[in-house]
């Protein structure tokens, strides 16, 4: 997988899917989901569907976290 350098490379959507965040982290979408258990990732979950915003997206990405 390979993970994106640039923050324009992020879909312009209010909420992303997991394999959408996966992406562009350039990790499995199982890591996704042990950061939103983890609190990294902020996600909501209607209708059984999980979605991670982009703020809490742009967030993790900006803090200079290290992630693969």
């Amino acid at each position: 997988m390979e993970k994106n350098n640039n923050l324009s490379d992020l879909p312009d959507k209010k909420l992303l899917r997991v394999s959408e965040a996966a992406q562009y982290f350039g990790v499995h979408e199982r890591t996704i989901r042990l950061w939103i258990d983890h609190g990294k990732l902020i996600a909501e979950k209607p209708a059984g569907i999980i979605f991670i915003s982009r703020e809490s997206i742009l967030k993790f990405r900006l803090s200079g976290r290290n992630y693969p």
